[in-house]
Formats: structure tokens, C-alpha cells, sequence
């Protein structure tokens, strides 16, 4: 699939069962169908007008197609989520290319929201990842898994900063 959308819910297990069902196979193919994405996600869900708060996860490992004539334009989609309240939290498995990094970074500062990503490779700290070098990021947080994807949710709901699982 290209893209699935999970319905909207409070409840906080059932996200982190939802996510923590996904999983991707193959890859090495530069760049991805972000755009697609990030458009389903903020248009395919019944996003409530009554709400509070409005979190969205952008979840990937590689950068957004730029050369799709009829593709969604990330950059207008930031800016209609960040209209409509909602938050988008990237997260980016380490590996991501510096134009990935770029692009998820000015999605989750547009809208407010926390650029995060997925340590992995023996990567304990986000100081392993820039020493290593995979990433440039001047703000970040680091997660381990769902479980802390799923702390910087109730942080952010707490009305806690979002950074800080380093």
C-alpha cells in the first residue's frame, strides 16, 4: 500500500497498537510518496473542529518526491494543517538524506510541532547519531520506539515541551 489511514481515536493504546502493527518491507528506492501521505493523512480523517489539540505523525525513511507533476505539494499541505491547528511531528529513520531532513524539519516547525527520529544501528543517544554523522539537525528528539513516539504525545498534551527524551 501506498497509504493506509487508521481512524481517529483518544484512546492513547489503541494509537500505539495501531502504529506499532506497521511495518515496511523492501526499500533503497530514493524518494518516497510523502506528499501522498502527508495529503491522506489531513484530508482522509475526520479531524474534529471541537478539539483541542491536533497531533499528526509523518512517519519515513527518505525524502519526498519533488518531480510528481500531479503529486500533492508538501509545502502546501504544511501550511493547511498548520491553518487548521494541526501539529505534524515528523519522524525520520536515522539514514535519511539532507533533503529529507529538510523537509521534515520545515513540516514540524511550520505547524509547531517536534522533528523526531528513530535511532538505530547500534545508536544509543543522539549524540551517536551526529557523531556518526547521519544527521544535521539543530532541533531534534530522539525515540527508541513507540513507546517514546508515544510520550512526546502525552508531554504534548500535558502542555509539556515536546524535546527533551534525550
Amino acid at each position: 500500500f501506498t497509504t493506509r489511514v487508521y481512524p481517529m481515536t483518544g484512546d492513547v493504546g489503541r494509537f500505539a497498537a495501531d502504529v506499532g502493527r506497521i511495518s515496511a518491507g523492501g526499500g533503497g528506492d530514493y524518494p518516497e510518496a510523502m506528499n501522498e501521505g502527508l495529503h491522506a493523512g489531513l484530508t482522509n480523517l475526520e479531524w474534529s473542529s471541537d478539539a483541542l489539540v491536533k497531533l499528526a505523525f509523518l512517519v519515513g525513511d527518505a525524502p519526498p518526491h519533488l518531480d510528481y507533476a500531479e503529486d500533492a505539494d508538501y509545502a502546501q499541505e504544511m501550511k493547511a494543517a498548520a491553518h487548521r491547528g494541526i501539529q505534524v511531528f515528523t519522524v525520520a529513520a536515522s539514514g535519511m538524506d539532507p533533503l529529507g531532513q529538510a523537509v521534515w524539519r520545515q513540516i514540524a516547525q511550520y505547524t509547531g510541532a517536534t522533528n523526531l527520529f528513530v535511532l538505530r544501528g547500534g545508536a544509543v543517544s543522539c549524540a551517536d547519531v551526529i557523531q556518526r554523522g547521519d544527521f544535521d539537525l539543530p532541533r531534534y528528539d530522539a525515540i527508541h520506539g513507540i513507546d517514546d513516539a508515544v510520550q512526546v504525545v502525552i508531554r504534548e498534551l500535558a502542555g509539556g515541551p515536546a524535546a527533551g527524551l534525550l
